[in-house]
């Protein structure tokens, strides 16, 4: 008796084991037969359990349309659009989907205006689709039709995006009688005007129709991020790329061909598939391909881990389960998992942890090549944030302090703990530690150095803080007082003086009598609460004139400049994100009180003047203020403040601008930086004004990335004196009619960069 139940009971849940593995068809035009799209979309279902072995095939076909509509001389007259219900049912009936996603409607109105029998061909099109999808009992969710003509809508004469937006419109109104329906036409425009708001040369569809790959990846994002609560799928859509997405684009394009071919399709000009059991031992292989090259999914301290590799190196990302506004992250360049209290406490507040196996690269060019690659590829795949806090634990510190150097604008802050900061010391063991020998070869090697070579070397950690004092990175430091393996004087006592003295914030707990192990901190919260505050988008600090960069002296005659000051970097803070990519226009009065929006409507434009500042204030808030803005160009006005304060040499003026164009150069070294001359003013004589333009002229020479602007000869009168129309009535600050001038003067420099 035991038995015969244990039979019945196998009996009825082996097909619940068993369960077939979902089969998914994608029907479309010729913007899905161009495969990414549908690529996408499925390694984004693939990444799910229940996808994770599905049969998902694209059967899109060039110049198809459910309408049964074709223009007169279509293909110049080589064949007419084919129909999908010609071959509708040798689709369903070969392939026997489960599920089908359908995307048409571009081509169904046949790019003529709004007609009421076009669009009546279209719906009963749909509704037959639907019919037969459901009558084998298989479901479909339907996907509206991509933008036309999203580049130039003036050259939609027909205006056939308007007919698209009456299809989607129609079908979104079928939700309301049980219709699946993902509309990703508002996510699109979105998308597009973002990316045109970015880029102004960025283009969607080189021919109005077929997106290229950005366009093709804002559709699967759309479709993606609608699809997922009508599967009711886990997590959030995560897209393969790299050569992960390449193997299944080359698997989607075999599957693809044979299933045109097997279920004989009449439109011309389509390349043959293979016989399908052929392609369909060739798509197993890819697939297997496929799932190697894919990250590897875990589970670590309760958080999802994913494993992969980006340039041939082993790499790891913890994900938070529910990442933080902007998705801050922290990189622990060494000895992953080792004291991982720190990063446990930051999963918890949305952090995401990322590792690259650099072992053995000692903070050598080498491995900052391959950080380069990985910051890309998180930053890229993950839609990580820009800055990330550096995590260096003992020679990871050569690591975090190196490539913090070598990107300053990707780094909010470092927290390093008993840090290698001067290979010297070790592993080279050339001070009061013992070193290690055979890292110290290990390293000469990696950077390819003689011994004398390496002694030489001055781009160590403790000799190169300048470019992240320059940048604002705060440092954070945990360290044993009594380090034995890295001698705290050799190290990190050098960098807080350096530091320190460059203007640099930097924190350093000891722990009395600590040796160079255990790491961290037994309770987390000080370095929590640095990460998080170093991550945050805050206004700058007011300076220390003691250390601050540059030269000469900040406002020193306005007693009202510092809640000036702080007043407009709260401003700043408040529209960071909204002046990313902007044309930045740095400055001092003149440029505050610039009605930029009025005088260049057509280019996004962010306003970083200050009333009363200097050139060596504007030095000082380079990297915050505008750098960190990734901007289009900049336009640079400044001097004025510097003459009337009497203590600024002309030579000091110049250094500061030299500085402000050669940092905006390294950082981004494809802009334009246009210098403006200083105005006559009132309250200095034209001589001096000269002398300040000449000493600037002469200090810019030579820079090619350098445009210098004449804002000097046009406010003056025919005899050289100024001339007052331009001016308010102090002589100095420029009235409606002087702002007027100063548009007429840049508008031939900045119309390339026009929206």
């Amino acid at each position: 008796m035991k038995k015969l139940i244990s039979f019945l009971i196998l009996a009825l849940v082996a097909p619940a084991l068993h369960a077939a593995a979902p089969r998914v068809a994608i029907l479309g035009d010729s913007i899905a037969y161009g495969g990414r799209w549908p690529t996408l979309v499925e390694s984004a279902l693939r990444a799910t359990p229940d996808f994770a072995d599905a049969e998902i095939v694209n059967f899109g076909l060039p110049s198809e349309n459910v309408s049964g509509l074709t223009e007169e001389g279509h293909a110049g007259g080589r064949f007419p659009r084919p129909n999908l219900h010609e071959r509708l049912e040798r689709v369903l009936d070969g392939f026997k989907p489960t599920l089908v996603l359908a995307c048409y409607g571009m081509n169904d109105g046949i790019y003529l205006p709004l007609d009421a029998a076009r669009m009546k061909a279209f719906q009963d099109g749909m509704v037959k689709l639907k019919a037969a999808v459901e009558k084998r009992g298989a479901r479909i969710i339907f996907i509206t039709a991509p933008l036309f003509k999203a580049d130039d809508p003036a050259a939609d004469a027909n205006h056939y995006d308007a007919v698209l937006d009456a299809q989607a419109q129609w079908l979104v109104a079928r939700r309301a009688d049980g219709w699946e329906v993902v509309d990703i036409r508002p996510d699109l425009k979105k998308s597009v005007a973002e990316a045109k708001r970015v880029n102004p040369k960025f283009i969607y569809a080189g021919d109005g129709v077929h997106p290229g790959n950005k366009g093709h990846d804002f559709i699967a994002d759309s479709i993606c991020k609608q699809l997922w609560p009508l599967l009711k799928l886990p997590g959030s859509p995560r897209f393969a790329e790299g050569d992960a997405l390449a193997i299944l684009g080359r698997r989607n394009e075999l599957l693809k061909l044979a299933w045109l071919t097997k279920t004989h399709h009449t439109r011309p000009e389509i390349p043959a598939g293979l016989p399908l059991d052929e392609a369909n031992v060739k798509a197993a292989k890819l697939l297997e391909q496929y799932h190697a090259a894919t990250p590897k999914v875990s589970v670590w301290n309760g958080y999802e881990r994913l494993d992969f590799t980006v340039g041939g190196r082993a790499a790891l990302l913890v994900h938070p389960q529910s990442p933080a506004p902007g998705s801050p992250w922290i990189w622990r360049t060494e000895f992953f998992g080792h004291e991982p209290q720190a990063d446990i406490a930051l999963l918890g507040k949305g952090f995401h942890v990322a590792y690259m196996d650099l072992q053995n690269l000692y903070g050598a060019p080498v491995a900052m090549e391959a950080m380069d690659q990985f910051y890309d590829h998180l930053t890229g795949t993950f839609g990580l944030a820009k800055k990330s806090v550096l995590e260096g634990f003992s020679r990871g510190g050569l690591f975090a302090f190196n490539w913090a150097a070598l990107h300053p604008d990707r780094v909010a802050g470092l927290y390093v703990d008993a840090p290698v900061c001067d290979f010297k010391s070790w592993p080279g063991g050339k001070g009061g530690g013992p070193g290690s020998t055979n890292d110290w070869q290990n390293l000469l090697k990696v950077y390819g150095f003689t011994e004398a070579q390496a002694l030489a070397y001055d781009k160590n950690p403790v000799d190169n803080l300048a470019p992240m004092a320059l940048a604002h990175i705060p440092i954070f430091a945990v360290i044993g007082a009594a380090d034995e393996v890295v001698p705290v004087s050799e190290n990190i006592d050098l960098v807080e003086k350096r530091y320190q003295t460059l203007g640099g914030k930097i924190e350093v707990i000891r722990k009395p009598g600590g040796k160079h192990h255990p790491h961290s901190l037994r309770d987390p919260a000080p370095i929590v609460d640095f990460v998080v505050s170093a991550t945050a988008v805050s206004p700058l600090a007011f300076y220390d004139a003691k250390t601050a960069p540059g030269a000469g002296n900040f406002n020193t005659g306005w007693p009202g400049f510092r809640a000036c000051w702080e007043g407009r970097q709260k401003t700043f803070a408040a529209t960071f994100e909204a002046d990313q990519g902007a044309v930045v226009f740095l400055g001092d009065s003149i440029t505050e009180q610039n009605p930029l929006p009025k005088l260049f409507p057509n280019l996004h434009t962010a306003n970083r003047g200050i009333s009363g500042d200097t050139s060596r204030g504007m030095v000082y808030r380079l990297s915050d203020n505008v750098l960190e803005l990734h901007p289009k160009a900049v336009v640079l006005l400044c001097g004025a403040n510097d003459m009337m304060q009497h203590d600024h040499s002309p030579e000091g003026t110049a250094t500061n601008v030299k500085t402000i164009c050669e940092a905006i150069h390294a950082r981004l070294p494809g802009i334009t930086v246009f210098v403006l001359k200083i105005m006559p003013c009132a309250k200095v004589e034209n001589a001096t004004v000269a002398t300040f333009n000449d000493a600037v002229d002469r200090a810019i020479a030579g820079l090619a990335y350098v445009v210098r602007v004449d804002t000097y000869s046009p406010y003056l009168k025919p005899d050289g004196s100024a001339d007052p129309s331009g001016f308010l009535p102090d002589g100095v600050h420029l009235n409606a009619f002087g702002y007027e001038i100063y548009r007429r003067t840049l508008a031939p420099f900045l119309s390339p960069l026009t929206n």
